[in-house]
C-alpha cells in the first residue's frame, strides 16, 4: 500500500520560452502539403491521409516490447496514486538505464501529475507526461466545431450527403469521436483542393516534373527520403500558400491550418515522436 499524499495541489507556471522547432516539424508540413497536391493531381489514385502516409513515411523504429504492471484497486485522479505511478515510471526509466521516461495520462491525472511533478522537483524531472491521445483529441474536436459552428461548413457535410442532418449535433459536439476522426481531414482537404485550383487558374501550370516527384514520392517510400525536394517545388508551394490563403476567408484558412495541427497531432502519436507532439 502506498503512502497518502498530503501537499496541497497548486497550479504550476508555465513558461514562454519558445522551442527550437525540430527539422521533423518542416517535413510533416511538407508531407501533408504533397498529399493534397497529390490529391488535385492524380484525385482517386491517392488514399487518405492515413493510407497516403503509411506508404511515404519511411518508419525506422524498433519494435515496443509491452508489460503489464500492478493493478491498484483505488481511485486513479487521486493525488496518492498518481504519485505512486510517477515513482514506477522513475524506477522503470532507472532500471532500464534511461536519462528520460514518457508516462501517459488521461487528462484527469495529467493534471495533478504535472503539478506533483512541479512541487516534487526535481525528483521527478526527468519525465515527460503525455496527455492521452483520446481524451486531448476529444478537446479539440470540440474546439474546431466552435470554430465551424454557423459557417456552413458542417452544412456542406450535410448537403453532399456525407453527414445526416441528425448528426450534426454530434459532430460538432464531438461526440461522435470516429466520425470526427474523418470527416474533419475530409473537409479540410476539399478545402484546401478548391485554393490550390483558384491558385493554378492564374495562368499556373504544374510541370511534369512536379508531378513526376509527387507521384515518384507516394510509389516510393525510400525516393522521398534519398532525393531532395527541388527548390522551385519548395517555392511554388510557399507561394501557392500565400496567394491562396490571401484570398479566402479567415475562418476558412484558421479551419484548414487547426485540421493541419491536428494531423500533426496524430502523427506524434502514430510515431511516438514527442518533439513533434510538444509543439
Amino acid at each position: 500500500m502506498f503512502c497518502k499524499y498530503s501537499k496541497n495541489l497548486k497550479l504550476i507556471q508555465w513558461s514562454d520560452t519558445v522551442l527550437e522547432i525540430p527539422a521533423n516539424f518542416k517535413d510533416a508540413e511538407r508531407r501533408d502539403l504533397f498529399w493534397a497536391f497529390s490529391h488535385f493531381v492524380y484525385k482517386e489514385t491517392i488514399p487518405v491521409w492515413i493510407g497516403y502516409n503509411s506508404k511515404t513515411v519511411k518508419h525506422d523504429n524498433e519494435v515496443h516490447k509491452v508489460t503489464f504492471l500492478r493493478n491498484y484497486n483505488e481511485d486513479s485522479t487521486n493525488p496518492s496514486m498518481i504519485l505512486e505511478t510517477l515513482r514506477i515510471t522513475d524506477s522503470i526509466a532507472n532500471e532500464c538505464g534511461q536519462n528520460f521516461a514518457v508516462v501517459t495520462y488521461v487528462l484527469a491525472m495529467a493534471k495533478p501529475a504535472m503539478q506533483i511533478q512541479s512541487l516534487q522537483s526535481p525528483t521527478f524531472d526527468k519525465m515527460f507526461i503525455h496527455f492521452g491521445a483520446f481524451h486531448l483529441f476529444m478537446a479539440y474536436f470540440a474546439a474546431l466545431g466552435k470554430i465551424m459552428s454557423e459557417s456552413g461548413c458542417a452544412h456542406i457535410l450535410c448537403e453532399s450527403g456525407i453527414l445526416a442532418d441528425n448528426s450534426m449535433k454530434g459532430f460538432m459536439s464531438r461526440r461522435h469521436f470516429n466520425r470526427c476522426k474523418r470527416l474533419h481531414p475530409l473537409l479540410a482537404l476539399a478545402l484546401q483542393l478548391q485554393h490550390i485550383k483558384f491558385f493554378l487558374s492564374s495562368n499556373i501550370h504544374l510541370s511534369p516534373g512536379f508531378e513526376l516527384y509527387l507521384m515518384n514520392s507516394y510509389l516510393d517510400r525510400d525516393y522521398y527520403s534519398e532525393n531532395e525536394c527541388p527548390s522551385e517545388l519548395i517555392a511554388f508551394l510557399s507561394d501557392a500558400y500565400r496567394k491562396t490563403w490571401a484570398n479566402c476567408s479567415v475562418l476558412v484558412y484558421m479551419y484548414i491550418d487547426y485540421v493541419h495541427l491536428y494531423l500533426k497531432m496524430s502523427r506524434a502519436v502514430r510515431m511516438n515522436d514527442v518533439d513533434l507532439f510538444t509543439l
